[in-house]
């Protein structure tokens, strides 16, 4: 059987298929001391607080600006804590915008601060996610370095937490290099220790890893049964949204891939449903992209060519010039005469 493409390795933050998994704010270990009421310190809390409702709306780039305007406060004050929380913030928020050489600027100055102020936690956080950005600029010697460093500590320290973060981080670099039947020994060993924790976000991302690797070796039944497996654990949970896409995508591209096209179809049309129901125009326009790409697959030529001019009534309501003319260049050739 020929090997269709992935439909959907459409650019979403993390995630894309090849991405590591950063530590969120809730696991860097770091608490932002509060005690002293001075007028300075209610100025960068308040700076830091605007800076999280804009990097929740999206806009990561006014987020950017607040939070650089409260770490040169906190900075004034000597609040170590809050400088280490706002490098890990400041480096997810440049890796969101693919600026990864700002981004590792700033996960280096987590881990140089951490490591002076001997936090071991905020460290191991730290070493994780500098060894993400690594990962994602090609440096994929300095990228295990600094997990292996990670990987040690939190082994001394028994964080099961973090044990699943950088075996499942390992396990993305062996893919990198193509080693996928290696990256799937250690996505196993991350699962074990992210059930453990119970960490629910932790498991689908590794799930959806899973099923990118037996992707990559053709078996597709193991794939989707990966795919329907980091599904299930974020199904209704909208803060896992990220995941719930990367898991219906690969789903729906596996079934199409041994001709399950009908239940491709189901699967995009409630991912559909679900970004209309968000009011996310993009990733309502790469929806219907994907399914003209799966009716022209199946021969439906004249539904293909609504879905892509719906599509591109989006890309041209988005303002987005290079997905107007992708999407154009898709439909052109099925509307020649």
């Amino acid at each position: 059987m020929t090997r269709i493409p992935l439909l959907l390795v459409l650019g979403l933050l993390i995630p894309a298929p090849l991405l590591s998994q950063t530590v969120q704010e809730r696991d860097s270990g770091v608490r932002i001391e509060r005690n002293r009421e001075t007028s300075p310190r209610r100025e960068a809390d308040d700076l830091l607080h605007k800076g999280r409702q804009q990097r929740d709306e999206g806009n990561y780039e006014e987020a950017i600006a607040l939070w650089q305007q409260a770490l040169e406060l906190y900075t004034q004050m000597y609040d170590w804590g809050a400088m280490t929380h706002l490098y890990t913030q400041l480096g997810s928020a440049y890796a969101q915008l693919d600026n990864l050489r700002q981004a590792q600027q700033m996960f280096e100055a987590q881990v140089s601060l951490t490591r002076r102020r001997d936090n071991r936690r905020a460290l191991m956080a730290g070493l994780n996610n500098l060894g993400t950005v690594l990962l994602r600029r090609g440096q994929l010697d300095a990228a295990q370095t600094h997990f292996e460093e990670a990987l040690a500590l939190a082994t001394e320290s028994n964080v099961i937490r973090v044990l699943g973060l950088t075996y499942s981080n390992l396990g993305l670099l062996e893919a990198s290099r193509g080693n996928h039947r290696q990256a799937i020994s250690l996505y196993e060993q991350a699962l074990q220790y992210r059930i453990q924790a119970r960490d629910v976000s932790g498991q689908a991302n590794t799930f959806n890893h899973l099923g990118d690797a037996y992707w990559a070796l053709d078996d597709y039944e193991n794939a989707i049964a990966n795919y329907g497996a980091a599904l299930r654990q974020v199904e209704g949970r909208e803060s896992q949204f990220e995941n719930y896409l990367r898991a219906i995508d690969g789903l729906a591209t596996a079934h199409q891939s041994v001709g399950r096209y009908l239940r491709a179809q189901e699967l995009l049309e409630a991912r559909l449903e679900r970004v209309r129901e968000r009011g996310d125009l993009r990733q309502e326009m790469r929806s219907l992209e994907a399914l003209a790409q799966l009716h022209l697959a199946a021969g439906e030529r004249r539904e293909a060519i609504r879905l892509y001019s719906g599509a591109i009534a989006l890309a041209e309501q988005l303002e987005d010039i290079r997905a107007v003319s992708a999407l154009e260049n898709a439909l052109s050739p099925l509307i020649r005469p």
